[in-house]
């Protein structure tokens, strides 16, 4: 796993795995540290206001943004991990014994940021059926790459990129 002398991950497999390992310990403070932080939506909010050219007047209207996120980042975080376990207990999964199969991705740099953004799905085996974490997104800060979403999980794998907004509503 490559990471640098601080423990960040540095590339998107070893998010990945970081991922898989999270689900099948059903541990949300391991998968916690993958997620974003206050700082880093400070750093990925001043990125945006560099890259966009925002005022001093609009950057302040973000400021109960940032703060909404630090006071129900946690909270919501950890209905979204609880959702998506559930989800996979729903489809007969046991967690604890998924391995992981392919990372299906998609880095890009956008036109209006500095850093780069990764879209993908994960596809996890569970008793020689395929499975995939789907919609995964992050963002590449100074911390590592850090997931921003985590759409569903599905029965069945993905074996090349498509974008996320393709699914529909039911399947979430």
């Amino acid at each position: 796993m490559t990471t640098n002398s601080i423990g960040q991950i540095l590339q998107p497999n070893d998010l990945a795995d970081k991922i898989v390992a999270s689900f099948q310990t059903k541990n949300f403070a391991d998968y916690r540290k993958l997620l974003i932080t206050t700082a880093d939506y400070k750093e990925f909010l001043n990125d945006f206001f560099k890259t966009n050219h925002i005022s001093e007047s609009e950057q302040k209207e973000f400021a109960g943004k940032e703060k909404l996120f630090a006071d129900s980042a946690d909270i919501q975080f950890q209905k979204e991990f609880n959702k998506l376990l559930n989800k996979g207990v729903k489809l007969g999964i046991d967690w604890t014994q998924i391995k992981k199969a392919k990372f299906v991705f998609k880095e890009d740099k956008p036109v209006n940021s500095d850093k780069k953004s990764l879209t993908g799905h994960l596809n996890f085996i569970y008793k020689d059926t395929t499975f995939v974490i789907f919609g995964i997104e992050a963002i590449e800060l100074s911390s590592g790459y850090k997931v921003s979403n985590v759409r569903t999980i599905l029965k069945g794998g993905v074996g090349q990129y498509v974008e996320p907004d393709l699914l529909d509503n039911e399947d979430l």
